[in-house]
């Protein structure tokens, strides 16, 4: 019985409340990052599928290509997010 209220000490101290919201963190960024590169490989499918040529000239694929490196920086920022979260959790 003492060992419970041991554990329950632990689980209530700041360290052990932090431990858990950053998981929850790095949970909430995990599922960020796999809908934002959902997204990215939407866009690209979408832009792969524009009528060609995939050139300068074609305005269409252009734009597609355009939305899809926004949704790629998009995904490389919440990648990067992630790595943060992570580092500072082994810190």
């Amino acid at each position: 019985m003492m060992q419970a209220q041991s554990d329950y000490q632990h689980s209530s101290s700041p360290s052990y409340a932090e431990s858990g919201r950053a998981r929850g963190t790095i949970a909430s960024l995990l599922a960020a990052v796999e809908s934002a590169k959902q997204e990215a490989n939407e866009s690209l499918r979408r832009a792969q599928s524009a009528p060609l040529p995939h050139i300068a000239d074609n305005t269409i694929f252009i734009a597609l290509f355009e939305r899809h490196l926004s949704d790629r920086e998009i995904l490389f920022s919440k990648i990067r997010q992630l790595d943060d979260a992570k580092a500072s959790l082994r810190a």
